[in-house]
C-alpha cells in the first residue's frame, strides 16, 4: 500500500490561505493579515508563514510589496492564467471575446434568471442610471449590471470567467461611454430595453440590444 504523504505546515497555511481567498473572505485587493499576525493565528515560526505566502506569491495568488504588505492579486491559479493571455492579446481579440460572452449570457440567462435575479439586475440598472457623476462611475456601474445578468445564468463556470475577464472589457465600456457622451441617453434606453426583453424571454430583443450596445 502506497504511504499517503503528509503536507507540509507552509503548504497547509498556504492552502487555508487560498481557501479564504475562494469564499470571499479576502477580496481582491485586500491585504493580508501582517506577518506577525499570521505567525500567531497559526502558532508557527516567521520562516514557516514567509514559505507559505512566498508560494502564494509564485502562483501569482498574492503580491507583497515591500514595507507595505500582501495584497490579494488572483483568486486562483487559473485566474491567474487567463490574465497572462489577455495581456498578451490584442484589441480585437478582446472585443470578439466579450461578444461571444455577452449574446451566449443573454440567451442562458433568459432562460434561467428567477425573479430575485431580475430584482438584482433592475437594482443595478437603476444605480447604473444614477452612476453620472464621472465617467469612471458610470463605467463601473454598467459593468455591474452585466455582471447580474451573467450570475442569473446560474452557471458558475460562465459567472467566473466573466468576472475574471470584466476588468479588460472595463477600458471599453469605460471609453465607448467618453467617446459617446452626447448618446447617453440613448445608451440608458437600450439598456432599460435589454433588462424588459430579459423580463418578457424576449430573446430576439435581447440580442438585438446587445448588438447594439456592442457596435456603438
Amino acid at each position: 500500500m502506497q504511504k499517503i504523504k503528509k503536507q507540509s505546515l507552509p503548504k497547509q497555511i498556504a492552502e487555508y490561505i487560498q481557501q479564504k481567498i475562494l469564499n470571499n473572505e479576502y477580496k481582491i485587493g485586500d491585504k493580508l493579515p501582517t506577518e506577525p499576525q499570521l505567525t500567531q493565528l497559526f502558532s508557527v515560526s516567521r520562516n514557516t508563514i514567509r514559505e507559505a505566502i512566498q508560494s502564494l506569491n509564485n502562483a501569482g495568488i498574492v503580491e507583497t510589496k515591500q514595507g507595505d504588505g500582501t495584497y490579494v492579486i488572483a483568486r486562483e491559479p487559473f485566474q491567474v492564467a487567463l490574465f497572462k493571455i489577455m495581456d498578451a492579446t490584442t484589441h480585437k481579440n478582446i472585443l470578439e471575446v466579450r461578444e461571444l460572452l455577452e449574446k451566449h449570457i443573454i440567451v442562458s440567462a433568459i432562460k434561467n434568471a428567477t425573479a430575485k435575479d431580475l430584482v438584482e439586475i433592475k437594482k443595478c440598472l437603476e444605480l447604473r442610471t444614477k452612476q453620472t457623476n464621472t465617467i469612471h462611475e458610470a463605467t463601473k456601474a454598467d459593468l455591474n449590471f452585466h455582471i447580474a445578468i451573467a450570475k442569473a445564468t446560474h452557471n458558475d463556470i460562465i459567472i467566473n470567467i466573466y468576472q475574471y475577464v470584466s476588468q479588460y472589457f472595463n477600458e471599453v465600456i469605460y471609453n465607448t461611454l467618453k467617446d459617446n457622451e452626447e448618446k447617453q441617453n440613448d445608451i440608458d434606453v437600450i439598456h432599460e430595453q435589454l433588462y424588459q426583453a430579459i423580463c418578457d424571454k424576449n430573446t430576439d430583443k435581447a440580442l438585438e440590444c446587445v448588438h447594439t450596445l456592442l457596435t456603438i
